[in-house]
């Protein structure tokens, strides 16, 4: 008997022992798991904190003062530039002809972003809020890109035109600038964007079915294989540019 009641209080403290080890085992799981959700929020919020101090850098935006190359894109994949130079054009107003050239070196490809006429003067290299007035003045004449109510010499759209002088014209230079898609604040590089004229709601646009060649310009044409530049009243990719090349200015 005396050995039967050994055993069993072995098995008691055997018992004893597990029931310990396995009581034990399950408070360090609860004493984790607690501590886990007393630091999960704290985690939640730092993660927040670094996602809401990412911002984009304001290289990354198209600012008052600069000099820009502004791209079309044709459905060839090919790019052409907006281009102004010291040629009037035959027909219409006959102002300073406006076209899309294939060249994107050539300094004629060069316009100064200003503020909208008799604006307040805005910063050098502060950031163009989307639905604001601007004029884009060319780098190389000084003329502002400019628009009106006549046809354009080939595809008998709207016309655009150079106009002014030493950056001075009148409210036919205004354009304002809009995301072709999503909703920015701001015009960031590289994104394509609506150029509309402000006083006719024409967008400027520029198209390869609009060329000048020999048939419509002759041998001599200045602007030998550029495209027409436009006002167009429809949204669509005959109307969309962008810009990634130029001289940024930045605060």
């Amino acid at each position: 008997m005396a050995l039967l009641g050994l055993i069993s209080t072995n098995y008691y403290y055997l018992y004893i022992l597990h029931f310990t080890i396995i009581t034990n085992s399950l408070q360090s799981i609860l004493t984790h798991y607690q501590l886990f959700k007393s630091n999960k929020p704290n985690q939640i919020r730092k993660s927040n904190q670094i996602k809401s101090n990412q911002t984009t850098p304001d290289s990354d935006f198209v600012t008052c003062g600069s000099a820009i190359k502004l791209t079309h894109r044709e459905k060839s994949g090919k790019n052409y530039y907006l281009s102004s130079g010291p040629h009037r054009i035959n027909a219409g107003s006959g102002q300073q002809l406006v076209t899309s050239s294939p060249n994107k070196g050539e300094a004629s490809t060069l316009w100064i972003i200003k503020e909208g006429h008799n604006a307040d003067p805005c910063e050098p290299g502060s950031k163009i809020p989307f639905g604001t007035k601007i004029r884009l003045t060319h780098a190389g004449t000084g003329l502002n890109l400019h628009s009106h109510h006549a046809k354009s010499p080939l595809s008998s759209q709207q016309e655009v035109t150079a106009y002014g002088g030493d950056g001075e014209g009148d409210h036919g230079d205004d354009w304002i600038v809009n995301p072709a898609q999503g909703s920015s604040n701001y015009w960031k590089k590289d994104n394509e964007v609506f150029i509309t004229h402000d006083g006719t709601r024409q967008h400027l646009g520029s198209s390869e079915q609009a060329q000048f060649g020999l048939n419509n310009c002759g041998r001599q044409c200045p602007v030998m294989d550029h495209l027409e530049v436009f006002g167009r009243k429809e949204k669509d990719s005959f109307v969309k540019w962008k810009t990634s090349m130029g001289v940024f200015l930045h605060k």
